[in-house]
């Protein structure tokens, strides 16, 4: 009986936290079956089988934050030495922090220098360029007031969003039926 009760609540204690993360990260339906049925050495297959992969996931915390740590020593490099390349780096990490009109003018100044002989900063400003959703071919996009009166009989989709961000920077035909009505 003494040694009974040192292993006793332990069993149901691992099936409780064994049911909280299966709760909080909804694995596969099966895993709950095995929970519950097979007890503690159910609990101890879903952690090996589950839980310890998840610990990977906590490496994204600390990879975040070596970036803002990277971030603020090459702003102090390129202060002290604006090279392409350094430049070029310090507008990569501004474009994955979404800092995208500082990244924006980095990409600029890498363009602009002579010693630029790739194209991967011209491509790398084209997706830290803004969007730009307003002028004459998005007046009249799909879903807008101003569309339903030029085209009353149109449906707009769920939402009044277009079918694409190509279709909003395509001219329109007036006269073209759109949506098939």
């Amino acid at each position: 009986m003494g040694l009974s009760q040192l292993f006793y609540p332990w069993g149901f204690v691992l099936q409780a936290l064994a049911l909280v993360h299966f709760v909080r990260r909804r694995p596969d339906g099966y895993w709950l079956w095995i929970i519950l049925m097979f007890g503690a050495l159910g609990a101890v297959v879903y952690f090996i089988a589950e839980v310890i992969p998840d610990f990977s996931l906590i490496q994204a915390g600390f990879v975040r934050s070596g970036r803002r740590r990277r971030l603020a020593e090459l702003e102090a490099i390129v202060q002290e030495n604006a090279a392409v390349g350094n430049l070029e780096e310090l507008a990569d990490l501004c474009l994955e922090q979404g800092q995208f009109a500082r990244a924006r003018e980095l990409y600029d100044k890498v363009i602009a220098s002579p010693q630029t002989t790739t194209i991967d900063p011209y491509y790398r400003r084209g997706l830290a360029a803004p969007v730009q959703l307003s002028g004459p071919c998005c007046a009249s996009s799909p879903g807008s007031k101003s569309h339903r009166r030029a085209y009353p009989g149109s449906r707009p989709r769920r939402g009044g969003y277009p079918i694409s961000l190509v279709s909003l920077l395509e001219p329109r035909d007036p006269s073209a039926q759109i949506w098939g009505t």
